[in-house]
């Protein structure tokens, strides 16, 4: 009886690893079906939402059977025995890259950039490398003749349209196609020298006749499928010299999140992968040989740094001469492979990456993830039906201190944003409760304090940031992120007018009737102006008392 029950065991045991096989294949079809479906409108509104909405739902569906399929896999290894025979191991392991490159290449086939569009940057850095343009050096904004930190409220494809053209021409065949499709255009590149060596390979590949970014954006895609492929065969190798069994290959080989991320949207994470797996499997090959695994670890680190406090663990217990010569190889290491992009012009490179670095730092800062739904349940705007939102110019911390203030009694009251930690202590007292002329050495004149700021004051758009068809300041809306403040400044109090030209918020306005001039003309109009900005139609005599009026507002402040 008990050699029967075995046998019923190990029976039950093999249909339950067949049922779930089959099972992760036919969920690995459908996942490759949805992505080939997929078609994602970016489009700020509450329909382009909704349809997005209902185009990832086969998407979610696939990958939750996916990984319930794999999950039954790990539970089903956990009981297996570990040992694997060498002959039984090989073709195993030849079925689990089989199918993981499979549906890989049906990916790469069938579906278009959706979830992500990062990919049109290595293109864009990759060609650029290609032809001996420094991709440090020029942000996409500048080759239509803007500066890196223009903020232009329309995308490079509608201004492009409308007659922007890059300066000089295209550097390369199909530049001009490219550009519309690449995100934060006023941005230097944030990707570091190990893929972008990567990215030039693949910008040469491509070659002078190339122009569609779709097809560059697949070469790309599948270069870093290759290094996903060659992760999971080290994989395989760690595996086999573990003497654990193939299929544990499969929970990553299988896995919905590296065939979507890297097979489907082409991320660079693969060549940090990679590297990451190389330099483990050197260090267990080998310990002692620690320029083996530093170098594959400094590589990798310049990919993605959180790599580099790897180093730490696998140096633990050695003695200072191998942690001395780690530090060395990999300094070296990091430097021969920067030193090229980053240590021209005079460190402008460099200095480009950390601008950008800080600017990506504010933007997903402060658990992004958890601010966005905390928003959404205090009311203050919902993803779905609130078209105004622009989700990455807005600081989430300060949205969620606004939902509080306009759930609140002094919702009416002006709400003034400052950053405290921009300024030094002893001018912090200054900026929130103001001074007085002669308060203190540089105190040339009066000031107001944000917190009185906050009690008056009304903001307007009377077109004074609109200048060649676009807005040059985007105003209070770099504060709040809703459209209604494009170009929005507030008015502020009248006196003392006489005596503190220039006037605007630029100071573009020189004297007093000049300002009379542009608000007796109603503004400049606007896509953005405020209803209330409107023509005054006055006359010479109006215009003249007008002046005298604002002129008398001048003089000492009474005391009470």
């Amino acid at each position: 009886m008990p050699r029967v029950s075995a046998q019923h065991h190990q029976s039950g045991s093999a249909v339950a690893c067949i049922g779930v096989v089959i099972g992760a294949i036919v969920s690995l079809t459908a996942l490759v079906v949805a992505l080939a479906m997929m078609r994602l409108d970016r489009t700020p509104s509450v329909e382009a939402g909704q349809a997005n909405l209902l185009a990832l739902w086969p998407y979610w569906v696939a990958s939750a059977c996916v990984w319930a399929a794999l999950t039954g896999m790990w539970m089903l290894l956990r009981r297996a025995p570990q040992a694997q025979p060498r002959g039984r191991f090989a073709r195993v392991a030849v079925f689990v890259v089989g199918v993981a490159v499979a549906v890989r290449v049906g990916v790469l086939l069938t579906h278009e950039p959706a979830l992500s569009d990062d990919v049109y940057r290595y293109v864009l850095d990759g060609r650029n490398l290609a032809h001996g343009v420094n991709p440090y050096l020029t942000a996409p904004m500048q080759r239509l003749g803007f500066e890196s930190d223009t903020i232009v409220e329309r995308p490079l494809g509608v201004l492009m349209e409308q007659g922007r053209a890059l300066v000089d021409g295209e550097a390369w065949p199909g530049e001009a196609k490219l550009l519309p499709l690449i995100n934060n255009p006023e941005l230097h590149t944030i990707y570091l020298p190990t893929s972008q060596w990567v990215f030039a390979v693949c910008g040469a590949i491509i070659g002078e006749t190339e122009s569609s970014p779709v097809q560059s954006a697949r070469l790309i895609r599948a270069a870093m499928t290759l290094f996903d492929v060659a992760a999971i065969g080290l994989i395989l190798v760690v595996l086999r010299r573990c003497d654990r069994s193939a299929w544990w290959a499969a929970l990553y080989a299988w896995h919905p999140l590296p065939i979507t991320e890297i097979a489907g949207s082409g991320h660079q994470d693969s060549i940090g992968v990679a590297l990451l797996v190389l330099a483990l499997l050197l260090f267990a090959a080998k310990p002692q040989a620690v320029w083996r695994w530093t170098i594959a670890l400094a590589m990798g680190a310049l990919v993605k740094p959180v790599t580099i406090p790897l180093a730490a663990l696998l140096l633990k217990g050695r003695n200072l001469r191998a942690w001395l010569g780690s530090a060395v190889l990999g300094l070296v290491v990091c430097v021969a492979l920067a030193a090229p992009l980053w240590f021209t012009h005079s460190g402008e490179p460099l200095a480009n990456l950390t601008k950008t670095a800080s600017r990506f730092s504010q933007k997903w800062a402060h658990f992004g993830s958890v601010y966005e739904p905390t928003l959404w349940a205090l009311g203050e705007v919902d993803p779905i039906e609130d078209e105004r939102i622009e989700w990455q110019k807005k600081e989430r911390h300060e949205l969620i201190a606004r939902a509080i203030h306009m759930n609140s009694a002094n919702a009416s009251a002006p709400f003034v944003a400052i950053d405290c930690t921009a300024l030094p202590a002893t001018l912090l007292e200054s900026e929130l409760f103001g001074h007085v002329k002669g308060a203190f050495t540089g105190a040339t004149s009066n000031r107001q304090g944000r917190f009185a700021l906050a009690g008056d004051g009304t903001v307007f758009n009377t077109g004074v940031a609109w200048r060649d068809g676009m807005l040059a300041d985007s105003g209070r809306a770099a504060v709040t992120g809703t459209r209604d403040a494009l170009g929005a400044f507030k008015t502020p109090s009248l006196r003392n007018v006489a005596r503190t030209a220039p006037y605007m918020h630029d100071g573009s306005v020189a004297t007093l009737e000049e300002v009379v001039e542009f608000y007796d003309g109603g503004g400049n109009p606007n896509p953005y102006q405020d209803p209330d900005i409107r023509p005054l139609n006055l006359n010479a005599s109006e215009r003249s008392a007008l002046l005298a009026f604002l002129r008398s507002l001048s003089g000492k402040v009474p005391t009470l």
